[in-house]
């Protein structure tokens, strides 16, 4: 137990006294002096006599200086700068607000005072303040007033009577029922907040201080109102600040494809019949051949065609890719489909029927033929 003599040991124990408590300093020295100036049992006499101030709690007794050669663990911390750099950051965050009274780095008391305040939990707890100022209601309230509500007015059909037995009566519709307000569930984690159970949304961000900024004022934010669509909005905001955000299992979908029945009833399978193949006579195949000049220079091209076959056919010089293409047509089964004649190397489409195929360069060349 720590004794000051010295005048200014006794300033800073009043100083240290006053700053924890709040009164004034000649009040403070007196306690001190009272308790032999021991700070400790001093501040226990003073929250005994105000039972309603916070009542501080002493964290550690500063040792005095260890011999050299010893653990300084062993004894206790020798100095602040010891036992803070012993504190985990996230106990540096969330511990109370501390005070070092008297003495110097090795000597003295550490007294524990009020706890910080959490700049999360007051933004929640704010806006839970505001909306109950705006006229907010909690749940037990609001459905116990909602049970207790006249239900108003028929909402359904009626049917007049005719006031004579001539007269015909006729059906009256009611007035239409009001459209059902759109329900909204915030709910408040202590690492976030969510709407209707959605991805958590961090306090520090900025549009959640912007959302939560409205429902404070007494306003819905503006994603819930155009989300709305024009409906009367319900806000049911749920205090979980106890509880760290833990995200819900996805739901299990049923499968939505088709199958295929197995059992003894057989799918029936259908198949495509080919198309009958149109027979080609020998006097339509003879009449579309070139007809080869002997006396002319003559040169004979390899003709791959699409399904694979291979020909060899003679021409002259001066035949052009319009009889080329004609011969080609003459040898294709699939005659309804559009082809076209290429090149191998350099790989090239002949688009132009006028030309020779001495002009064109094919001379005992190769062409292919490719469908569209």
């Amino acid at each position: 137990m720590a004794v000051f003599g010295s005048p200014a040991e006794q300033d800073m124990l009043v100083d240290s006294f006053c700053g924890i408590t709040g009164i004034q300093a000649d009040r403070a020295r007196n306690y001190l002096e009272a308790h032999v100036w021991n700070l400790e049992t001093a501040l226990s006499t003073y929250y005994d006599d105000n039972p309603g101030g916070h009542s501080p709690q002493v964290i550690q007794q500063l040792r005095s200086p260890v011999p050299k050669g010893a653990d300084p663990k062993a004894g206790g911390y020798t100095n602040m700068k010891e036992m803070r750099m012993d504190q985990s950051k996230e106990m540096e965050k969330k511990k109370n607000e501390q005070f070092f009274a008297g003495g110097s780095d090795s000597s003295g008391q550490m007294i524990e005072g009020p706890p910080k305040p959490d700049l999360e939990d007051d933004i929640v707890t704010s806006t839970f303040k505001s909306a109950k100022e705006q006229g907010a209601e909690s749940a037990e309230e609001y459905h116990r007033t909602a049970k207790n509500t006249d239900p108003g007015q028929f909402m359904g059909t009626g049917r007049r009577l005719g006031k004579s037995e001539t007269e015909v009566s006729r059906e009256i519709q009611g007035a239409p029922p009001p459209p059902k307000p759109k329900k909204f569930h915030l709910k408040f984690y202590k690492d976030g907040f969510t709407v209707d159970n959605g991805e958590l949304r961090k306090f520090e961000d900025l549009g959640s201080k912007q959302f939560m900024m409205a429902i404070s004022k007494g306003y819905i934010p503006d994603e819930l109102v155009k989300e709305a669509g024009g409906q009367e909005v319900h806000l049911e905001m749920e205090d979980n600040r106890e509880e760290i955000y833990t995200p819900s299992k996805p739901k299990l979908q049923p499968f939505g494809g088709s199958g295929q029945r197995l059992g003894s009833v057989a799918p029936e399978i259908k198949t495509n019949q080919p198309e009958p193949i149109p027979e080609v006579t020998t006097a339509d195949t003879e009449s579309n051949l070139p007809i080869i000049n002997t006396s002319l220079p003559i040169t004979t091209l390899q003709i791959r065609l699409a399904d694979g076959t291979r020909l060899t056919q003679k021409f002259n010089h001066m035949h052009t890719i319009a009889d080329l293409r004609l011969f080609i047509s003459c040898k294709t089964t699939q005659t309804e489909k559009i082809f076209v004649i290429m090149t191998t190397f350099p790989n090239k489409e002949l688009t132009d029927d006028s030309l020779t195929l001495y002009e064109a360069n094919l001379l005992n060349a190769v062409v292919v033929q490719r469908f569209k």
